[in-house]
């Protein structure tokens, strides 16, 4: 990437960050969400319970809020800074894959500040909804693994980031294994031997590693690891409950 594309970029990043980030203080009071999702940053950290936000998520979330609170403090920047920053490089890292499926700057930075400015993306980002950080953990992966070429350390970085997404959220499961699909397929990979198994190694064991090790703090109250997978299960049919019925009437979306 040349000088004028780096300042470009940064560009972008500053443009989407500024808009995230202007009058971030208001409301200067939890609200929505983080009711739920700040006292659970901490409540996870220190005793490994999830409460009082929802317990069929994975955990990294609560991780990533914890070390944000201690970072800015608890108050509205410890709670709203990590959907800024996320959201501002999913901005850039929508630059990169668009650079490189398009091959053209002006479409890369179309798309870029599409998302930028991108109203709903905004207020997502100006809270705690972890559709905006495990996004640009997805981005990430696919951006990294665009540019891995057979065994490199590119696939390496695609997978801990994949990880970091399957952490966030559920439903990056089939992406993650559609991908894994992708790097075995592409210039034949699956038949060369040595090559298939490290990228079976890498793209199956890396992001599995870094969704367990999210529950590390669970595991520290004494559960083995039988009792996860009991847990993933009843966490995966609680979600299948789900139902409008479920959460309070009074909201207009769900009218």
């Amino acid at each position: 990437m040349k000088r004028n594309e780096i300042i470009l970029v940064c560009l972008l990043f500053l443009v989407a960050f500024g808009l995230r980030f202007y009058d971030i203080s208001y409301p200067s009071f939890r609200w929505g969400d983080e009711m739920a999702h700040v006292p659970a940053g901490t409540n996870y950290w220190l005793n490994g319970q999830f409460e009082p936000d929802n317990w069929e998520h994975p955990p990294l979330r609560h991780i990533i809020m914890y070390g944000f609170l201690q970072l800015f403090g608890d108050n509205p920047y410890g709670w709203r800074m990590r959907n800024i920053l996320f959201g501002a490089v999913a901005a850039v890292l929508t630059y990169l894959f668009a650079r490189e499926v398009s091959g053209t700057k002006k479409a890369a930075i179309l798309a870029g500040l599409l998302l930028a400015t991108d109203p709903l993306h905004i207020v997502m980002s100006r809270y705690t909804f972890e559709e905006i950080y495990g996004g640009a953990f997805f981005l990430a992966a696919i951006v990294l693994y665009q540019r891995h070429r057979e065994r490199s350390l590119w696939l390496v970085a695609s997978a801990f980031f994949m990880g970091c997404a399957l952490a966030t959220k559920w439903y990056y499961v089939p992406c993650w294994l559609l991908i894994y699909l992708l790097a075995l397929k592409r210039n034949g990979n699956y038949s060369n031997i040595r090559t298939a198994l490290f990228i079976s190694s890498t793209y199956l064991f890396i992001p599995l590693s870094v969704f367990i090790g999210s529950y590390y703090f669970w595991f520290g109250r004494g559960y083995t690891f039988s009792e996860f997978l009991q847990f993933i299960q009843d966490a995966y049919y609680s979600l299948q409950t789900y139902r409008p019925e479920s959460y309070n009437p009074d909201m207009v979306f769900l009218s």
